[in-house]
């Protein structure tokens, strides 16, 4: 859900929206409909030019991070555990404690 917030509100500045999910995620989260959806495999192996991709998946890891720097201008992902490594420019992390490291 903090990821079709954060859609919305970057559709009132004309970005242009596309969610890489699995269709469980889509069959959970009928709002994704809304949005232009790939395959994350898909995009994996054809990733698309972007200014930003915003990362919420705790799959997901640096090295996957570091794989499509090269396809993006900015790296925004949203995670809130405390134990895991990032090649992002933002880091976006809702708990009240401070990460250090």
């Amino acid at each position: 859900m903090r990821c079709i917030t954060l859609a919305n509100v970057l559709r009132l500045f004309d970005f242009d929206i596309l969610f890489a999910r699995s269709k469980t995620s889509t069959n959970l989260i009928d709002k994704l409909n809304n949005f232009k959806i790939i395959d994350p495999q898909i995009f994996i192996n054809n990733p698309i030019q972007s200014d930003l991709i915003v990362i919420d998946n705790y799959q997901v890891d640096y090295i996957f991070e570091e794989q499509i720097r090269k396809h993006t201008n900015k790296i925004l992902v949203i995670d809130d555990l405390f134990n895991r490594k990032h090649n992002c420019d933002i880091l976006l992390d809702q708990n009240l404690q401070v990460r250090k490291g």
